[in-house]
């Protein structure tokens, strides 16, 4: 008799990561005994290729100046699944220009 044990797929979704607006962010993912992959978000943002270990996440619209949980899920033999989180930070693009600025205040500034 031959006793096989299917080990359950291992999943880290990396570290938590910060990027500045809609920039892309590399993953940065690791797993082990999986025969397929799949990234989610909690946000609108997408994956260069949600089937990939490490794809890149570009933030959507409404993921800018917010926390988004991007989800690792593994899938192994004998329906075993592992899943993984890592929550990215998505800071909005600094605004340096006088334009975000209130008229009374332009008018002022350039006085």
């Amino acid at each position: 008799m031959v006793l096989q044990i299917d080990p359950t797929p291992v999943s880290n979704a990396g570290p938590d990561g910060s990027v500045c607006g809609r920039n892309a962010y590399p993953m940065a993912a690791s797993a082990q005994f999986q025969s397929l992959i799949s990234w989610t978000t909690s946000g609108d943002g997408t994956f260069s290729n949600p089937n990939i270990l490490n794809p890149s996440y570009t933030p959507g619209p409404n993921d800018v100046g917010n926390i988004v949980v991007l989800t690792l899920g593994l899938a192994g033999c004998q329906s075993l699944t592992g899943n993984d989180f890592m929550w990215l930070t998505v800071h909005p693009d600094p605004g340096a220009g006088i334009a975000a600025l209130p008229v009374f205040v332009r008018r002022l500034l350039l006085l």
